[in-house]
């Protein structure tokens, strides 16, 4: 009982005991309703005593009233009904004493300030009262009692432990449960005989009708209505039942609950299954489908769609205007997106590859400028397809699909290797404007003035680096340029390493199977090459990554202290690659290894302030998922001396066999070597080298040969990045329609200053009561076009009255950053008929 209330007891009940004789007061409480409150209300008579009388107590409370206590006040209470006369053994104490009676009903009204008038609604749900806990909580709710509805959801409040009395509020609770008989809210609400009051509350708020309500049936009329109204349709007459009269306000609900509960996924498996949904869905057309995303199952045919489509050779189709990668790249953004990202992925990569792999060949400049501008992407998406294959939940729907991206970027490689080794001759390439791997320290290295880190990523190919700069670049403390570099030949470790390293002189040392520079240096291992480094400047070291990661602050500091040149052996991806039994991770590997460079950069930059960087590798690599076939190896026999790899030969005779072609390894290495490096003219390899893994370098094609070489200056104080910011085009601020479409602007274009930001939209009241769905937008355009950066989006109002003198707001929040960046003051001024107002 509330303290307000027992005080206005217990200061009536001293009242009666102040006339300053013996008083007997009497207080029958038939529904025991004070019972717990009673020992308190006791302990602050003033002037009697509490005597407690259960109903078998008559004779024990008259012997202590008159012959143990006679001159002693009592209040006599008794938790139950007064008894008949001619059962009452203390009628005669009665005849000289005075009757109490307490309404509770009117003491809580009083307390927590609900209105006389709805005190009726009070004494039809008596039992809830009875309890001081739940009374309490629904006096903290603070409500403001205009009509019965804001009692009745305020109680249904409390049984579903809610801070707010608000319908949608309570149905979020009601739907967080089961969805059968063992609902435990409504239990409770039928407890309390609050139920009928709650289907009527849901009929007034949502439109939702029934003579027999359930709560399957209600939550399928909630997901249907949703789904009807992103298809701009009209649900079918055959599902009447489903229909709904405030469409608005339950799409809106429903939008909302699919963003801020993960329970939303659950109940629109169960609904689905409730109505045999593929019946009502199943004939619905594709562009249809793709217009909602209430059910899972939509995401799923649009996956087979798209699988379909791209196995028919439907590149170019559209689906309500977009391509198969760009209806991926929405569905991304969707319900489902992240359930179904990597597949999304997979059907991204895949569309790209097969509508873009043409390439245009031509010189070996040619090839190569096509390759950084656009050719780079080919092996880009393959390796992305089998990336996200390997992380999707069900790879064998995509069995088919997987073939004919295999043949496709095997028929590709096949062309470009073939139509590489046409124009590439190594002594004409040494006389182009190509830049050389040989050359990498005099023209990248020697001449930089501060401090230098150079990061040597085995295996990096220049497609990865390419993504490796996009990364760096969304920081505009970044200052990153891309060039490229042709490796010799064969295209493997001991060579391009040792190229990398400063010299004069190079030649092979077969028994040692590397390069040895200047005619002393040995070149293998990191104490090798750091002895070479200092042979060109002493304040040179050389060190392994997985060393350098693992040092503090303070011993980064120490560790570049006088060095100016700094070489960091990063070794992800071929040790990867190069093992038989981890070769099919090597696209995973890659995307590693670019992680880890990006993270490595900031971190020197920040904690050992180094401002310049080079990155680079030895070799780049070949990997088909496929097992090489037997048609693919070329058998030699090879002669005594010979070094053999999987795509090179290195020997002292040229093998003049089909398919295979050499260079003098004195071409190679600007000297006068007589021996020749054979290698496969296709992309095929060597049979008796043990040719046949999926991952191979060695030889002589773009994939292998051009390597990356990224400068980054990170310059000095805060980055100036900033977030792409939105902007409302659409002019006029006034809601005429519970359907409407807004257009936004993307300002400026994503470029090494303005980043990618992600929104959400959606309307208020004053009261920041949500009144619309709510909008996500991705501000990621890089057009430069700015009719090419505007988004329009749908918005969906709560059908329910609005007053055009009342403010409403549209709110724009950076959902990085949880902060509000605009707020838009609007007009409300939709006139309800009784329809679904439409304006797109």
């Amino acid at each position: 009982m509330a303290e307000v209330s027992l005080q206005q007891i217990i200061d009536k009940l001293n009242s009666g005991f102040s006339v300053g004789e013996r008083r007997l007061i009497f207080w029958y409480d038939d529904k025991s309703e004070f019972l717990a409150d009673i020992v308190d209300i006791g302990n602050r008579l003033q002037g009697a005593d509490l005597l407690v009388m259960q109903p078998n107590e008559q004779f024990r409370t008259k012997t202590v009233i008159e012959r143990q206590q006679p001159n002693t006040s009592f209040l006599v209470y008794s938790p139950g009904s007064k008894p008949e006369p001619k059962l009452n053994f203390l009628m005669d104490e009665l005849e000289y004493s005075q009757e109490f009676t307490a309404d509770r009903t009117a003491f809580i009204s009083l307390e927590i300030g609900i209105p006389v008038v709805f005190r009726p609604v009070m004494e039809a749900h008596k039992t809830f009262f009875g309890s001081k806990e739940r009374t309490q909580k629904l006096n903290d709710l603070n409500i403001e009692y205009r009509d019965e509805h804001g009692l009745l959801l305020g109680m249904m409040a409390v049984l579903t432990n809610q801070k707010t009395a608000d319908i949608e509020v309570v149905t979020r609770a009601v739907m967080d449960g089961s969805l059968d008989d063992d609902n435990k809210s409504l239990a409770a609400f039928l407890k309390y005989d609050l139920l009928k009051s709650y289907w009527d509350e849901i009929n007034l708020h949502f439109g939702y009708q029934s003579t027999n309500p359930n709560l399957i049936q209600f939550v399928s009329a909630l997901m249907l209505n949703l789904t009807f109204v992103e298809l701009q349709m009209l649900i079918p007459d055959s599902y009447l039942i489903y229909r709904v009269s405030r469409e608005s306000t339950v799409s809106v609900f429903m939008d909302n609950y699919m963003h801020y509960t993960s329970r939303y996924d659950e109940i629109a498996s169960a609904v689905y299954e409730y109505l045999a949904a593929d019946k009502l869905f199943g004939r619905m057309n594709i562009d249809s489908i793709a217009k909602s995303s209430s059910f899972r199952q939509f995401d799923e045919r649009l996956l087979k769609w798209s699988i379909d489509r791209l196995l028919a050779g439907d590149f170019t189709i559209r689906i309500n205007g977009l391509s198969i990668e760009n209806l991926s790249d929405e569905r991304m953004k969707m319900h489902y997106g992240s359930v179904y990202l990597e597949d999304y992925h997979v059907i991204k990569h895949a569309a790209a590859l097969l509508e873009n792999h043409d390439y245009i060949y031509g010189s070996i400049e040619d090839m190569v400028i096509t390759y950084k501008t656009t050719g780079f992407n080919i092996d880009r998406h393959y390796r992305k397809f089998y990336q996200h294959l390997h992380l999707t939940d069900n790879p064998d729907r995509y069995d088919s699909l997987r073939q004919l991206i295999e043949s496709t970027y095997v028929k590709y490689l096949g062309e470009s290797i073939s139509q590489w080794n046409k124009s590439s001759i190594f002594k004409d390439i040494n006389h182009t404007n190509l830049g050389l791997q040989r050359n990498f320290y005099q023209e990248h290295v020697a001449n930089q003035s501060a401090h230098t880190v150079v990061i040597i990523s085995d295996a990096l190919r220049y497609e990865a680096a390419l993504e490796l700069a996009d990364m760096l670049n969304f920081d505009t403390k970044n200052v990153v340029e891309v060039e490229s570099a042709l490796t010799g030949l064969p295209s493997i470790t001991p060579f391009g390493m040792a190229q990398l390293l400063p010299h004069r002189l190079l030649a092979f040392d077969a028994d040692k199977k590397m390069l040895v520079i200047d005619g002393k240096f040995d070149t293998n291992g990191t104490e090798n090459r750091e002895k070479v480094l200092k042979e060109r400047n002493g304040n040179s070291v050389a060190i392994q990554f997985d060393v350098i990661k693992k040092m503090s602050v303070a011993e980064l500091r120490d560790f570049r202290s006088n060095q100016e040149v700094i070489y960091i052996y990063h070794n992800q991806i071929d040790a990867v690659g190069d093992t038989q039994k981890t070769e099919d991770e090597v696209f995973e590997a890659t995307q590693q290894a670019i992680i880890e460079i990006r993270d490595l950069i900031k971190r020197l930059a920040g904690s050992a302030n180094i401002g310049n960087f080079v990155v680079s590798a030895d070799h780049g690599y070949i990997y088909r998922e496929d097992k090489v076939d037997i048609s693919d190896k070329i058998a030699l026999q090879l002669k005594r001396n010979d070094k053999p790899g999987q795509r090179y030969l290195i020997s002292e005779d040229t093998y003049n066999e089909p398919g295979v072609t050499s260079v003098r390894l004195g071409d190679v290495l600007d000297n006068e070597d007589s021996r020749v490096v054979n290698y496969p003219k296709s992309v095929n390899v060597f049979q008796s080298a043990g040719g046949g893994r999926n991952y191979v370098h060695g030889g002589s094609s773009i994939q292998e040969m051009m390597i990356p070489v990224i400068h980054v200056n990170v310059k000095r104080g805060k980055s100036e990045n900033k977030p792409a910011e939105l902007r409302v085009v659409t002019t006029s601020n006034r809601i005429t329609n519970l359907l409407t479409n807004i257009e936004f602007l993307q300002d400026e274009a994503i470029s090494d200053v303005v980043k990618p930001n992600d929104y959400k939209v959606y309307f208020v009241s004053e009261n920041n009561e949500v009144v619309s769905n709510e909008v996500i937008i991705i501000a990621n355009l890089k057009n430069n076009n700015v009719n090419d950066r505007r988004f329009r989006t749908a918005f969906r109002f709560k059908e329910q009255k609005y007053d055009r003198a009342d403010c409403h707001y549209m709110l724009i929040v950076d959902m990085k950053t949880g902060v509000e960046v605009q707020r838009n003051k609007y007009i409300m001024d939709i006139a309800l008929a009784g329809g679904f107002g439409f304006d797109i």
